[in-house]
């Protein structure tokens, strides 16, 4: 079969992915380079490459929505992991980055305040913009008539809001809600719920967080696991991939080994195994060899450098808005610019090409969202600390930090 005939071929996939490399390089050239990371500057590349390959693997998927109507896996393990094991990733960097705070606690105090403000200043503001985008899809599509009672939609309006916690219910009687945003919102509570149990992390770790930080942390973390609407444990588990990293990362025997070429290779080999040996990214032995792999990136490899390209670290600034925004574009494109009937109809090679013209914009959509509603949001944090450390002084409940008892 030519590669043009077959939907899943590779080469539609490498192509999407230079495309947001070269767009993301031009703004490189206008704007500068992305502030780097220090020793971990990898990850945020690696960031980059990942959440592209969730627009292809969502790409890929209403591809086939559009010929049969079913929402699922695309018939091919590399465009399924594409998704699932980038996520799986995702899920590690998170636990990486934060349980390295939890280990650096021993010598630098954790300021919680900061750490929850810091959170919800950066996964709030455009969680907002996206969802508020996803209420006037809906009202579009339905087409702007209310179907059900104001009550069951201000219910269900209110699911959304809280992250999807508790769900992500069909909105105004539109079948199947979620695909406005391809579904990637069901990632953000395991997220949240990572994030409320740092404070018993810490004490896992023998750090002394306040009574009241761990009360909180018990509170948050029993609120988010009961409201959550059926949790899978094999998501839990990806997370343990980061947590071992941020170990290893510690031994300068570890680093020194798989910072190099043995390091670069053996990531190859696991990530490719992983692809061709399992079906999904979150069987277990994949997620053991995406996190071989990823131990590997977090001890500093960079796979031959391209981790530390300015353009994929960009991508990588910018990866929240297009793991949020890039199933919008997706969803618009195909209900209101195109039409479903249309895009049914395209050929394999015609469909990729319209994929291929929506990464510039996907790209440059999600520059501009970071410039004007998340930077600022991020900058704003240590502001937004001193004001609610003040409201909380003035009350008598003074914030504590890690080395409180």
């Amino acid at each position: 079969m030519p590669f043009y005939l077959n939907p899943v071929n590779p080469l539609f996939a490498v192509a999407v992915t230079l495309a947001a490399l070269w767009v993301s390089s031009l703004l490189v050239r206008l704007f500068g380079n992305p502030p780097a990371m220090g020793r971990f500057s990898s990850l945020d590349g690696l960031r980059g490459f990942l959440v592209i390959a969730v627009f292809i693997h969502h790409s890929s998927i209403w591809y086939f929505y559009l010929h049969s109507g079913k929402w699922e896996t695309p018939p091919s393990h590399l465009f399924t992991h594409l998704g699932q094991s980038s996520v799986a990733l995702f899920f590690m960097i998170t636990a990486f980055l934060f349980t390295s705070k939890l280990l650096n606690g021993h010598e630098t105090p954790i300021d919680w305040l900061h750490v929850y403000i810091s959170r919800i200043l950066r996964l709030s503001p455009l969680y907002l913009v996206a969802v508020t985008t996803l209420f006037v899809i809906v009202f579009a599509s339905t087409p702007f008539s209310l179907n059900e009672s104001f009550a069951t939609l201000a219910g269900d309006a209110l699911q959304w809001l809280t992250f999807t916690i508790v769900g992500e219910p069909d909105l105004n009687g539109l079948h199947q809600t979620f695909i406005v945003v391809a579904g990637v919102t069901w990632s953000l509570p395991y997220e949240c719920l990572f994030y409320a149990a740092l404070p018993l992390g810490a004490l896992m770790f023998g750090l002394m967080p306040s009574k009241r930080q761990v009360m909180w942390g018990v509170i948050a973390f029993a609120a988010i696991g009961l409201a959550m609407h059926d949790p899978d444990l094999i998501f839990f588990a990806t997370f343990s991939g980061g947590i071992a990293a941020a170990f290893c990362v510690r031994s300068a025997r570890i680093c020194a080994l798989l910072s190099g070429n043995f390091g670069t290779w053996l990531t190859i080999a696991c990530f490719s195994l992983a692809v061709i040996a399992f079906p999904k990214g979150f069987d277990v032995p994949a997620i053991l060899l995406l996190s071989t792999g990823f131990i590997a990136v977090a001890c500093g490899n960079t796979l031959f450098g391209m981790l530390v390209l300015p353009s994929a670290r960009l991508l990588g600034d910018i990866s929240y808005g297009i793991y949020l925004l890039h199933g919008i574009l997706l969803f618009v494109t195909f209900h209101f610019i195109e039409t479903i009937q249309v895009a049914a109809a395209q050929s394999v090679a015609v469909y990729w090409l319209t994929i291929l013209c929506l990464t510039p914009v996907l790209v440059m959509l999600c520059y501009v969202t970071f410039r004007f509603i998340e930077y600022p949001a991020i900058k704003s944090v240590p502001r937004v600390r001193r004001w609610v450390g003040s409201v909380i002084n003035r009350t008598g409940a003074s914030p504590r930090t890690a080395s409180d008892k």
